[in-house]
């Protein structure tokens, strides 16, 4: 039994094969309910978070006999196979909460897409730990502003970390099907190959962008949001519908969206980016360190 976990649509889909073969059955949604559950300290999330299926590439070396809802396509050595899995849906904050609390070494139940995932919570951990976030604006392709936490312009040493942990994404975290099948080769959507040969149109970089951006910004809402201090600003916001204040209510509460006018939102928008735009200027030069030194008394 392994179990894998594929990022998408800012939520961790975990699936399960009874065995690594090419032709390996899926996890009924029960077992995965079991499965996850021995892994995680947390017995209840995995007996909680919503149930749902994914369309994933399967690698397999010889014609199979393919259910109706599957397709083929061969050539060449190998051949591709579209298949339905069921899946657990973790909601952002929720995939920390399984992630950050697996056991260390993971489970060997574990594939080395739910260990990929499991190092990067453990990073944005870090970055809530060291308070390495802001606040900010973005707009939506239909005009719609929201507000998000973002992480904070982490050093050049991070962000060279960063690609380089991307550029080991194991094949499996990009082989949910959203494209045609990959060209067929020796290359499994299990064991290796190139990036391009998967389905999913999201860059390994793109991925590990969302996951940390999503799960940042859903942590830092629900721990704001428990706190009965700052419920107080989204009455304020109905009251006193100022820039700042429906930024601020946007911020903390679970829906991003920005009330207001489309003039208003980009009067607010544009304070917000010169705001943030000056903490960043600070970041450009490498990182300042402060030492001190001890001097014994004479």
């Amino acid at each position: 039994m392994v179990l894998h976990g594929n990022w998408w649509g800012s939520r961790l889909h975990v699936w399960g094969l009874r065995e690594s073969a090419p032709h390996a059955a899926p996890l009924t949604s029960e077992t995965l309910r079991e499965a996850v559950g021995d892994c995680s300290p947390d017995v209840l999330l995995a007996a909680v978070v919503d149930e749902g299926s994914m369309a994933v590439w399967m690698p397999c070396e010889t014609p199979p006999d393919e259910p109706p809802a599957a397709s083929t396509r061969r050539g060449g050595e190998a051949s591709w196979r579209r298949l339905t899995v069921p899946t657990l849906v973790f909601s952002a904050a929720d995939t920390i909460d399984l992630l950050a609390n697996l056991p260390s070494p993971a489970p060997r139940m574990c594939g080395d897409s739910l260990r990929y995932w499991s190092r990067l919570a453990q990073y944005t951990l870090a970055l809530l730990a060291h308070q390495q976030f802001v606040p900010d604006v973005e707009e939506w392709a239909d005009g719609t502003f929201a507000a998000l936490w973002r992480p904070f312009a982490p050093s050049r040493e991070e962000l060279a970390w960063l690609e380089r942990y991307a550029a080991l994404m194991p094949p499996v975290c990009y082989a949910v099907s959203s494209a045609p099948a990959p060209a067929n080769g020796p290359d499994s959507a299990l064991g290796g190959g190139p990036q391009s040969a998967i389905g999913n149109p999201q860059s390994p970089i793109q991925l590990v962008e969302d996951f940390i951006g999503a799960t940042l910004d859903a942590v830092i809402r629900r721990n704001l949001g428990e706190d009965a201090f700052f419920a107080r600003v989204h009455e304020r916001a109905r009251t006193e519908p100022v820039g700042e204040v429906r930024w601020l209510s946007a911020l903390l509460g679970a829906d991003r969206v920005i009330r207001g006018t489309r003039e208003e939102n980009l009067v607010l928008a544009d304070q917000v980016r010169a705001w943030v735009g000056r903490l960043e200027e600070g970041t450009s030069a490498e990182p300042m360190h402060l030492c001190f030194t001890l001097v014994e008394p004479s």
